[in-house]
């Protein structure tokens, strides 16, 4: 914490609002720091140490002219590379850029920065500040070899045509660099609008330097439409996943949201919730990406399967809707006088009853069934989750990995996340 201190203290006597935004209300949940001083950077659903090892360091070095005029300094993981250019480097000029706070957080509590900062050699920029910073001609670029997977759409725009109209595009996973990609093809740049790891503050800072001509998410967020209506931005939501969170009414009137679902009786939901304009959309694939190949020999050798699934086993997801569950369940248990302890036997229950209908949808029954008046309280309470909506996600979890293990004797093939794994005592083969 002293040198944090010591480097925020540095950025406030230059006059950087820095220190400020690295304090407004943010999460972390995407970074795990360990004991060992391992720093881990959650990628879709893979744990990525940010560490870079000597060699790639070096290798970054290596590419630099001999006197560069000014660097900039794509991405910061760890800060490493920033340490060795404010030793090697120390007459040139240096900005530094990180999209993510947590991770520049980190940075000014392992890399002393402060007499760099003071002399005036090295800026620190976020975010959208890079709009300011974009470099020319004599800038060396130097882009972290981790990060530039994750930050390739603030990378695209920076190497590419600064007059296009930009589109913000809400940070995911599943679709989102599809619709990326297609953006970019229609002529347009694109940026990431970070909901989780940015406070709302550095949101609407973005969104007003940036000025897109609209901003497009894969799913929805509480509050993207509010964001949108204040800014004056069309909002354009493709919802192509069960949706754990209610659908609730905005917290303001709200202009220029369209909603796109792909399921026909979430329509209703959306418009009841007062977005008017709600549309079927079904799920699709960009041609452009997405074509038959002929494989080769070796290719056929590694992935030809008579029979394979490829996807998520949902086992992760698990263990987070069921723990949210359980309490949600047992604080009503608590407020009707009940036993909490019965709320996972009752869970449980009902996911029997369901298992025994196969080819039919009964989780809403059965819940109103067990605990009457309950769905009705969590929606009086505007509850976050939708009970519902979670046992129908267990459910859903517990077929995918019951059906796949079925077919284990038959030879089938799994690619997808080590949640596979749990299935192979039945002759499942994980990819």
């Amino acid at each position: 914490m002293g040198l944090l201190d010591s480097n925020l203290d540095a950025l406030r006597r230059r006059g950087f609002d820095l220190p400020d935004r690295l304090t407004d209300p943010t999460t972390s949940a995407h970074l795990e720091c360990r004991d060992d001083g391992q720093v881990l950077l959650r990628i879709h659903r893979t744990l990525v140490n940010l560490h870079l090892p000597e060699a790639s360091i070096q290798h970054i070095l290596d590419g630099l002219p001999e006197a560069p005029s000014e660097i900039l300094l794509f991405g910061l993981g760890l800060g490493e590379v920033l340490e060795e250019l404010l030793l090697v480097h120390s007459q040139t000029p240096i900005v530094a850029w990180e999209r993510d706070p947590a991770i520049l957080a980190i940075v000014l509590s392992q890399v002393d920065c402060a007499e760099a900062i003071l002399e005036g050699r090295l800026q620190l920029i976020l975010g959208c500040d890079l709009w300011e910073h974009r470099p020319g001609p004599e800038t060396t670029v130097l882009i972290h070899p981790l990060l530039r997977q994750i930050y390739w759409r603030e990378q695209e725009w920076m190497e590419g045509d600064a007059e296009r109209p930009i589109a913000a595009i809400a940070a995911g996973t599943l679709f989102v660099d599809d619709l990326s990609h297609a953006l970019l093809e229609e002529g347009m740049a694109t940026w990431t609008l970070d909901l989780l790891t940015h406070s709302r503050a550095e949101l609407n800072r973005t969104l007003t330097t940036l000025k897109p001509r609209a901003v497009a998410a894969i799913n929805y967020t509480l509050g993207l439409a509010e964001l949108c209506t204040e800014h004056a931005l069309p909002l354009l939501v493709w919802e192509i996943d069960p949706s754990i969170e209610s659908v609730r009414p905005p917290t303001s009137a709200i202009e220029g949201a369209h909603i796109f679902s792909w399921c026909r009786p979430n329509i209703d939901a959306w418009k009841k919730a007062g977005f008017a304009s709600a549309h079927y959309l079904p799920l699709a694939a960009n041609p452009a990406h997405r074509t038959p190949l002929t494989p080769t020999r070796a290719e056929k050798g590694r992935y030809e399967a008579e029979i394979c699934f490829v996807g998520s086993s949902l086992l992760r997801q698990v263990v987070e809707f069921r723990n949210l569950l359980r309490g949600g369940v047992g604080e009503w248990l608590r407020r009707n006088r009940k036993d909490p302890d019965q709320a996972g036997p009752i869970i449980d229950a009902i996911l029997m009853h369901q298992r025994e209908k196969l080819s039919r949808y009964v989780i809403p029954d059965l819940v109103e069934g067990a605990m009457p008046g309950f769905l009705a309280e969590m929606k009086a309470l505007k509850q976050r989750f939708d009970p519902v909506a979670l046992l129908g996600e267990l459910a859903a979890a517990e077929r995918r990995l019951s059906v796949v293990a079925s077919l284990g004797d038959q030879g089938i093939q799994v690619w997808g996340d080590p949640g596979w794994r749990c299935i192979q005592k039945h002759g499942v083969r994980f990819r």
